[in-house]
């Protein structure tokens, strides 16, 4: 018989040199409430850092943050933008939030709090903004319209 517990995390980066803050981040991220996991990609969609359970598989994961990528670049959110875009979808919320040169993007369940979710994703956001740019992980290709500002 399997114990129940909390669950289990699978960190996966895509860049060798992930800074410990944007894993910080993710980490504080999912001790939200509802929250079901979370994951940082650069412009392109690309997964750049991800905190899912292991019931998320990569393919998935990356299909979705593709996806997530070319809608916030159709919906003009550009890298300037300070606001966060919530999907609601029968099961749950996806809050997604730009970066200097990506996206923030948090999963949670139905019942979470829009503002806690807002004020988590603002601080874990103001972290993330210098991590993101290095030039270790920064990224030229992407969507068009996508620039660092």
């Amino acid at each position: 018989m399997q114990s129940i517990g909390p669950p289990q995390w699978k960190r996966q980066s895509a860049v060798p040199s992930i800074p410990p803050d944007m894993s910080q981040a993710l980490e504080q991220l999912n001790a939200l409430p509802g929250a079901i996991g979370s994951l940082v990609t650069d412009r392109g969609g690309n997964i750049i850092e991800r905190a899912f359970p292991c019931l998320f598989d990569d393919a998935t994961l990356s299909a979705v943050s593709g996806d997530v990528a070319e809608c916030a670049s159709v919906l003009g959110i550009s890298s300037a933008s300070t606001k966060t875009l919530f999907l609601r979808y029968a099961e749950g919320i996806v809050a997604i939030k730009p970066l200097d040169d990506g996206l923030l993007l948090l999963l949670c369940t139905r019942e979470s709090s829009r503002e806690l979710m807002s004020r988590s994703l603002d601080d874990a956001a103001a972290r993330l903004r210098k991590d993101i740019t290095s030039p270790a992980l920064h990224s030229d290709s992407g969507p068009p319209g996508w620039a660092s500002v």
